[in-house]
């Protein structure tokens, strides 16, 4: 009985786990949302100064973006969803603030831009909203995050191994330049003693 209601339960559990990583789509668009917050944050800085409170807002949105890029890719879901509520709030605060600046032609451009940031910030959030709760999903992304990591590791040390080859054969090379260098100096020194010692027999004659 208990071997049946453990096959039940295992069944139960796959049946309920995503076949795939819904998070993993999500986590890229988060990312996307979190380098265009950063350049937004880059521009206010640049236009209205880093202590302006537009600066001020983007930076804060900025962090948060990242932060909620940073907690979904880690599959800490419900972090991610907290942190993305706040990045499209502030976003929308960001909005508020360009739109009110007076006698600035570019303001209600980049407060349009803020707008739709948020739009999409909200609906990521959205969508994330009843993957926070799934534990199969967040396993999924832990998982794939791992996959990851392992394949970027991997990448890394091929890359550092053929440096290493390519270091080894330059380093080879250098020895044999160095050997005939050596060798050609050798042959120069013998010849340099042979003419001095025909001239030292000439001179006897």
């Amino acid at each position: 009985r208990d071997e049946v209601r453990r096959a039940t339960d295992e069944a139960r559990a796959e049946a309920a786990a995503p076949k795939e990583n819904p998070v993993g789509e999500l986590a890229k668009q988060q990312q996307e949302v979190a380098k265009q917050a950063a350049e937004m944050a880059k521009e206010a800085a640049q236009e209205r100064g880093k202590d302006s409170p537009a600066a001020h807002e983007a930076g804060e949105a900025k962090e948060s973006a990242q932060k909620a890029a940073g907690e979904m890719r880690a599959g800490a879901l419900h972090a991610a969803k907290e942190a993305g509520k706040q990045a499209s709030e502030q976003m929308r605060q960001l909005a508020k603030q360009l739109a009110q600046t007076p006698g600035d032609a570019t303001a209600p451009a980049e407060a349009a831009k803020a707008e739709q940031l948020a739009e999409k910030q909200e609906e990521i959030t959205r969508k994330l909203e009843p993957l926070a709760d799934n534990p199969a999903a967040q396993r999924a992304q832990q998982e794939a995050e791992q996959k990851d990591l392992q394949k970027q590791t991997g990448e890394l040390t091929q890359d550092l191994n053929k440096l290493a080859r390519q270091f080894d054969e330059a380093h080879k090379g250098r020895e044999a330049s160095q050997a005939q260098q050596a060798a050609n100096s050798g042959k120069q020194a013998e010849g340099a003693m042979q003419q001095a010692e025909q001239q030292t027999q000439q001179a006897n004659q």
